[in-house]
């Protein structure tokens, strides 16, 4: 994409919300609740877009853009699905990195899932914190359901501080050599991360799962 393109916020068990605002417009927002949880992962998609001279009315040309979205699903919120996110990202020629996907409920409900959208030409990035512990038993037996299937791409840190989630992969290291060997270590660790990176062609991996439902029944 041209423009910065990231994700927000995401809430693996979350809801999403309509809300209305000036004119009632409706817009979306999401949120979530320390018990209840819904079976979907709701998030935001950020896309920043500079425009240029003499224009200089960014806030209303979006409420006519919302305004517009609002007429088209009759005063309400445009529902979108992850499928149809994934479709447009492939159709422009980007290449979808699906990340920490071993904590999405729908993954561990059914971890084909994975398979069928590597079959689509994206990639997925387990944490290693998942893999490690670090987000739950669910979290954690679903990595390793995907390691053992080869439906994993490459993993990360998910660093998000020098203190908690650091950059430091030792302790993965270590744990892929000991539990998957250094082929698998060196695939997932060095050699598809650098390929991403360089925009370079990642041999075709993964199986399709034996157990078409979810790992916990």
């Amino acid at each position: 994409f041209k423009n910065k393109v990231r994700t927000f916020c995401q809430n693996p068990g979350g809801f999403v919300s309509q809300e209305n605002y000036d004119n009632n417009l409706a817009v979306v927002n999401g949120h979530s609740y320390k018990e209840l949880k819904s079976n979907n992962t709701n998030l935001a998609i950020l896309c920043s877009h500079n425009f240029s001279v003499p224009f200089n009315q960014p806030i209303a040309y979006v409420q006519k853009v919302g305004e517009l979205t609002n007429m088209l699903a009759n005063g309400q919120i445009l529902v979108q699905r992850f499928g149809d996110i994934l479709d447009g990202m492939l159709s422009v020629g980007a290449i979808p990195v699906i990340a920490h996907p071993e904590r999405y409920f729908c993954v561990q409900d059914y971890p084909s899932l994975i398979y069928h959208w590597l079959q689509l030409g994206c990639f997925t990035q387990l944490n290693k914190g998942s893999i490690l512990g670090k987000f739950g038993r669910h979290a954690q037996i679903a990595a390793d359901y995907l390691l053992r299937y080869r439906l994993a791409t490459c993993i990360a840190s998910d660093a998000h501080s020098p203190v908690m989630r650091t950059t430091h992969m030792r302790d993965i290291i270590e744990y892929l050599l000991e539990t998957y060997g250094e082929r698998e270590m060196l695939r997932l660790l060095f050699e598809n991360p650098d390929r991403m990176i360089y925009d370079r062609d990642i041999p075709h991996h993964g199986s399709l799962p034996e157990r078409r439902r979810g790992l916990f029944f």
